[in-house]
């Protein structure tokens, strides 16, 4: 309920016109009403006497407060947002691994960041990794581990070691584990998948494909230059039944975005539509490595376009897609304290952006210690950004990619959910979920059941 005494409108409102409806937006609640002109007007010069010569409803004045469209007087939004921060990146009670047994890779992509590394977990390096997992596990209730490389399929075995042992200390520990893969999908042969899912306790693939066969296979090639089309989309029909989420990454860029809805209906016509969920995402140069197709990636504005095309196609088609935007503790795994990415070599890193990067490393599996490049993500700190700070998409962005900002010293980190905010929410009304709306006549209306994000 309402509370007594002075109110101000949240400084996190966004409001926006859709198909002749207004709407207040709320980032810091992922709140969204829909009002009448006399709402909006009360919410920006409400008081606790205007509140009371208003026509506006005490049932349309409560959900307000409810959903954190006007707030106490008192109220620190940004503290509150600092806060919420902190518990994201330091107070989590889950360790989580990205693990690379190979830094091979049976691929040769063209805006691939990691080069062409051979080196693979020695015996010595995995029972390191195993020793620090054991450390860093104290007094946590969950462990999680994503496979990645190069290709992990490549080292299967180091896999399955790995994962023996973790399974057993976890069952011992009495915590939860969890693994996911990140793979190309080439070698995800129905004993590999079975394997991974029965004994391995995998339960989540990402594989990606770029589009129709002619355009995945002139950027996603073998190293000898053949396709892989066929054998990926091959290995995700006779697999996809094994993993409890398959998902298809899209990566696009201004070669081949255009080509993607016809891609998907390629992968409608196999039957796929709702077996599988499909993310695009932006190609990006990140290492000098791939600094060539750097001419080929899009602007942010103009993602974000594209993005929206694409995504309401998805949608439309039947698959299961990431609605955004939705709120963030942390940005990502990178900045959070007990996350960790460690390559074939035992180097320690905070992001996948760092693999196969000895000068980005934070320390070793071989060593105690850690350095100072270990402080340097730790005190990262994306309220220091003046921009960021007073901007109302803070709550839903977080400051963007703090890997852009350490190590690019970008100053640009705005997503791209900052440029098509309205049109994602009408996506999200139409697809998703929010818990209450206010009519245009003030009343209380419930909006569909549930929305997966």
């Amino acid at each position: 309920m309402m509370q007594s005494g002075s109110f101000k409108a949240s400084k996190y409102n966004i409001i926006f016109e859709n198909e002749n409806r207004h709407y207040i937006y709320n980032t810091f609640r992922d709140s969204l009403l829909e009002v009448d002109q006399e709402t909006i007007a009360f919410v920006y010069d409400c008081s606790k006497d205007w509140c009371r010569n208003s026509e506006c409803s005490e049932a349309v004045i409560d959900v307000l407060f409810q959903n954190g469209i006007i707030v106490d007087e008192s109220k620190d939004e940004l503290a509150e947002l600092k806060v919420r921060n902190r518990l994201g990146r330091f107070y989590v009670n889950s360790l989580s691994l990205t693990i690379t047994p190979t830094l091979m890779c049976n691929f040769n992509c063209d805006y691939c960041f990691e080069g062409s590394a051979k080196t693979s977990m020695t015996q010595r390096i995995m029972d390191a990794v195993y020793d620090f997992t054991l450390v860093h596990l104290k007094d946590k209730n969950s462990l999680g581990i994503t496979w990645y490389g190069g290709e992990p399929l490549l080292a299967m075995n180091k896999i399955s070691y790995l994962s023996t042992k973790f399974i057993r200390i976890c069952e011992t520990m009495g915590i939860k584990y969890s693994a996911d893969i990140i793979s190309n999908g080439y070698l995800m042969s129905r004993r590999n998948a079975k394997i991974l899912t029965e004994q391995l306790a995998v339960d989540n693939w990402q594989v990606t494909i770029d589009g129709i066969r002619e355009i995945h296979d002139a950027r996603r090639t073998l190293r000898n230059g053949k396709g892989t089309f066929d054998r990926i989309l091959k290995n995700i029909l006779e697999n996809v039944d094994l993993f409890q989420r398959v998902f298809l990454r899209v990566n696009i860029d201004s070669r081949n975005w255009e080509k993607v809805p016809d891609f998907l209906d390629v992968l409608d016509e196999k039957g796929l539509t709702d077996k599988i969920s499909v993310s695009v995402t932006k190609v990006e140069p990140f290492t000098e490595i791939c600094h060539e197709i750097e001419k080929f990636c899009l602007r942010k504005e103009d993602f974000a376009g594209i993005f929206l095309k694409l995504s309401k196609s998805a949608a439309e088609k039947g698959f299961d897609i990431t609605i955004n935007p939705k709120l963030y503790g942390n940005y990502c795994t990178a900045d959070c304290m007990d996350s960790f990415v460690i390559d074939a070599n035992g180097d320690i890193s905070k992001c996948w952006n760092s693999v196969g990067r000895r000068q980005e490393r934070i320390g070793s599996v071989l060593q105690k210690e850690k350095n100072d490049t270990y402080i340097r993500w730790l005190s990262y700190d994306p309220f220091e950004r003046e921009k960021c700070k007073g901007c109302k998409f803070m709550p839903i962005c977080m400051g963007g990619c703090p890997y852009s900002v350490l190590y690019d010293n970008s100053q640009e980190t705005c997503q791209q959910i900052r440029y098509m905010l309205p049109e994602m929410l009408s996506l999200k009304m139409k697809y998703g979920f929010f818990e209450e709306v206010i009519s245009d006549e003030g009343r209380r209306r419930k909006k569909s059941a549930e929305c997966d994000e």
